[in-house]
């Protein structure tokens, strides 16, 4: 029933906050933000004082994480002009990656002292549900706008 009501509650929002063209990028970021933080409270079952703790760690991981990915992708975008700097860019992914596996290490180790291992789990499948649920909603949207 709970996942009927969140699922319900996400398409609703969807549908009418995403549909809204004059709202600003930030204002859907953050709109998507509350939605996803709403799910995954709800998939990891957290109870306020898991929450208070967890989210903190979660917000860091994942600032890192965008941090990273934003630096990967202005390498590939980057043009080498001889061996040497080609060489240059492969370190430089040799470094996200080691720096990507550390900081998951972390992450997990923070993790463990907050929610039990069980939930640690969880979390990779309740991330994976929503980021399919709101591309869903977005081709459903586009599907209706275009």
């Amino acid at each position: 029933m709970k996942e009927i009501l969140l699922t319900l509650t996400i398409s609703i929002c969807l549908s009418t906050g995403l549909a809204a063209q004059h709202h600003s990028h930030d204002e859907n970021d953050d709109y998507i933000r509350s939605l996803k933080i709403a799910h995954i409270t709800e998939k990891l079952q957290l109870t306020p004082a898991e929450s208070e703790k967890f989210w903190p760690i979660y917000n860091e991981y994942r600032n890192k994480s965008h941090e990273r990915r934003h630096t990967y992708h202005k390498l590939r975008e980057s043009q080498a002009v001889s061996d040497a700097a080609a060489n240059e860019m492969i370190d430089e992914i040799l470094k996200l990656d080691a720096s990507r596996t550390a900081d998951k290490k972390i992450f997990y180790t923070k993790l463990r002292q907050v929610i039990s291992p069980m939930k640690i789990i969880k979390l990779s499948k309740a991330e994976h549900e929503f980021k399919k649920e709101i591309l869903k909603r977005i081709r459903q949207n586009s599907d209706k706008n275009g």
